[in-house]
């Protein structure tokens, strides 16, 4: 009996819970309305101008009024949890003290057996089957009001932060600085990667935001040079404040959408726990119908069966009102989509104005940039007038210096080159030879030079092309070493005159006429024709046989029967022959120079003398002196002594004479 009291005073206290929340007008939950819900049908789309032609005082009073109606919620709320937890509280000692009865009503039902009174015993399982019942009731009844409980925490910490952000947006509007801790600022997508500084202007009917008027500027701007660009620039900061004012905008309709979505929610769920403790309560009316029934055919006495009958009309009240309170939340639910959708198209709109700002902003971009480029046609003009004069300043001197480079390196060099040789040809070959290097290498030096003083006066960086230059020019030394070594050897050997065209050379194994000599390679040709290309980085020892002047070295055998003084006296008649000979004389140089008697051979003597040439004619003079010295002894009757050897050969019969 006080167990169905217990019940129906729990039902109706939860009730007047549902009751209470419903006190608090339905527009405390809402967000912002629109313009148009106010006299329009909700059905009906809103204009750009109901969304954008809000003032800030229209706002200002909005979001005054919306916060009104938070608070009056929050504390609504409140109230309502502080109540639920003593329900909460209520229902869980009846819980307990409903399981402590029907353990006892178990153990003596297990203490009596089956041996006890039949009807005692049919007592005590009636009352724990009513027990039973009753406790599935209070235990399905702490599951909804526990569910309940959660979802108003959850509401207010909710309507705390709306509350928060409300009275943050109605600080700004009034020009108030926020007090306490503000939130930090989150990224937004798609968000203008640079945004200059400016004063930010806001957007008529735009909700404004903490910090609006902060924009970072970018780290770094090009200069600018004309007007035209300065006002480019501060139309495309204007427009880009404004991107940012919408854009922030756009974030404050989806907190308030977000918002909406929230309060659906927790909406359904109370719905849905109002609608199980509905079908809880007619289970509970059916169970008090069964009692009614029961006691009244017991012949229970007439104050219990009055007492159940009146716990029965409670529980049918709070069932009515129960059914009452999920008609309204379902229209309230319904209420809350519409505007739920009012809000979506709302957040469209602004969309759509923010993407057109950024076209805009992107076209303000792209004239900036047009203005800045170089082939702008102003910019092209400045650029002449600035920097046209100095360019050409920088190629007239570039050009006068590779020209007085032409027309000198040539002279300069045969100045350079003492003449030490006995024909001109080869000095003048010698220094054509570093004139054209010394030439090659000049032109190179200036072409580069005035090539970076022209990049420079133009307003390219040089910093960043000489740089390039050495890593460039170390990866060429590493892998060109022999290469640098070979034109560093020859324009040495060009320098020092070791050789030149024409001359008799001896390197390395090589003899042979020098028929090409650069700064790379030097060419030969030996007397079979073959030629030879020899890197000059190779040459390490030369041997010149025509360097300034040649000699001519004889060397004549005679035997030792002929007098040596009369020989002597041939060898410098047949020099002096030679040397008024109109073919062979200007190849001599010099009076012969006799030697005399050079040693003593098995063969006989032999006498060296030395003739002075021409720096390519020792070879051709002795050969024909050696000619000229043939002739003389076979006419003079003198012997020319050769080595010989004396054969024996005996018999075989013949005895050995040893």
């Amino acid at each position: 009996m006080r167990f169905g009291k217990l019940l129906a005073t729990s039902v109706l206290v939860l009730l007047a819970l549902v009751t209470v929340s419903w006190t608090v007008p339905v527009h405390a939950q809402e967000e912002i309305p629109p313009p148009e819900t106010a006299e329009a049908p909700s059905e009906a789309e809103p204009t750009e101008e109901d969304v954008h032609l809000l003032s800030d005082v229209e706002l200002l009073l909005k979001y005054e009024r919306v916060k009104e109606l938070d608070q009056a919620k929050l504390e609504a709320v409140r109230e309502e949890l502080e109540e639920q937890q003593e329900l909460f509280d209520a229902i869980g000692t009846a819980t307990y003290n409903l399981s402590i009865e029907l353990e006892e009503k178990k153990k003596a039902l297990e203490e009596l057996g089956e041996s006890g009174d039949p009807e005692e015993r049919s007592v005590l399982e009636n009352a724990i089957g009513d027990l039973e019942r009753d406790l599935g009731f209070y235990k399905a009844q702490s599951d909804l009001e526990l569910t309940t409980e959660t979802n108003l925490r959850q509401q207010f910490e909710s309507l705390e932060k709306k509350i928060e952000r409300e009275q943050r947006a109605i600080d700004t509007l009034r020009g108030v600085e926020p007090s306490g801790p503000q939130p930090a600022p989150t990224p937004e997508p798609d968000a203008p990667a640079e945004i200059a500084e400016g004063p930010s202007a806001p957007i008529p009917g735009m909700p404004m935001v903490p910090g609006a008027g902060a924009i970072p500027a970018p780290e770094a701007k090009p200069r600018l040079e004309t007007t035209a660009q300065v006002e480019a620039q501060r139309n495309l900061e204007r427009k880009q404040t404004a991107v940012e004012v919408a854009e922030k905008a756009v974030v404050e309709y989806v907190k308030r959408r977000e918002s909406l979505q929230e309060q659906i929610g927790f909406e359904t769920v109370l719905l849905e726990t109002t609608q199980q403790a509905v079908e809880n309560l007619e289970k509970a009316r059916e169970h008090w119908r069964d009692q009614v029934a029961r006691r009244t055919e017991a012949g229970a006495p007439r104050a219990e069966i009055e007492a159940l009958q009146e716990d029965l009309k409670t529980i049918e009240s709070a069932l009515e009102k129960g059914r009452r309170r999920i008609t309204e939340r379902q229209e309230y639910l319904a209420s809350l989509q519409e505007r739920l959708e009012v809000q979506q198209q709302e957040e469209g709109l602004v969309t759509a104005q923010v993407e057109e700002q950024r076209k805009e902003v992107k076209k303000a971009q792209e004239r900036l940039y047009w203005l800045q480029s170089p082939i702008h046609p102003s910019n092209v003009a400045r650029w002449f007038r600035e920097r046209g004069p100095r360019i050409l300043f920088v190629i007239v001197v570039t050009a006068a210096l590779l020209f007085l480079l032409r027309v000198s390196a040539r002279p300069i060099a045969r100045v350079a080159v003492h003449k030490r040789r006995g024909e001109r040809s080869l000095t003048v070959n010698r220094a054509d030879t570093l004139a054209l290097s010394f030439r090659s290498a000049a032109t190179l030096l200036i072409f580069v030079g005035g090539i970076l003083l022209v990049f420079q006066e133009a307003g390219i960086d040089v910093k960043t092309i000489l740089g390039g230059a050495a890593i460039l020019g170390l990866a060429l030394a590493f892998g060109a070493q022999n290469l640098m070594r070979d034109y560093f050897t020859g324009f040495m050997i060009l320098l020092e005159d070791q050789y030149e065209l024409g001359d008799l050379v001896t390197i390395g194994a090589v003899t042979g006429r020098v028929e090409k000599v650069n700064m790379r390679t030097t060419m030969l040709r030996d007397l079979e024709g073959r030629v030879h290309f020899i890197p000059n980085g190779e040459v390490k020892s030369v041997t010149n046989r025509s360097y300034v002047w040649g000699r001519a070295v004889i060397e004549v055998p005679i035997g030792y029967k002929e007098s040596v003084d009369r020989v002597m006296d041939v060898l410098l008649e047949v020099a002096e022959e030679l040397r008024a000979d109109p073919e062979f004389g200007p190849f001599v140089t010099d009076d012969p120079v006799m030697l005399g008697v050079d040693k003593f051979t098995e063969y006989g003597v032999v006498i060296k003398f030395m003739l002075k040439t021409l720096p390519d004619k020792p070879f051709p003079v002795r050969r024909q002196m050696l000619r000229r010295v043939k002739n003389k002894f076979d006419a003079e009757g003198i012997e020319i002594s050769v080595p010989y050897r004396m054969l024996l050969q005996r018999k075989a019969e013949e005895p050995d004479p040893s």
